[in-house]
């Protein structure tokens, strides 16, 4: 079974980028792109494995427990720019 990614990121060419990177992956589907937590929860596809590419420059604290509260059932992986261990461990 495939998974599917969808992609968060406020700029626009970072989305293009990660979509034409992932477009022919093995094992991966594209569910799509979005800018806000909203907008993700429409592209969820029920019982297939959902994971979420998060580009963010920081991950800010209400975006991640918008994310986990909202989606639950979907893995996040955040790309940040650096981020100092101490934190990071403020999350959870």
């Amino acid at each position: 079974m495939d998974t599917t990614v969808l992609i968060y990121a406020k700029n626009t060419r970072l989305r293009a980028a990660w979509s034409a990177l992932l477009d022919r992956q093995p094992n991966i589907t594209l569910g799509g792109d979005a800018t806000t937590v909203a907008d993700l929860t429409s592209l969820i596809r029920n019982k297939q494995p959902t994971t979420m590419l998060v580009d963010v420059d920081r991950p800010q604290r209400h975006l991640v427990q918008e994310m986990v509260t909202t989606l639950p059932e979907a893995g996040l992986l955040f790309l940040v720019d650096g981020f100092e261990l101490a934190a990071m461990n403020t999350f959870r």
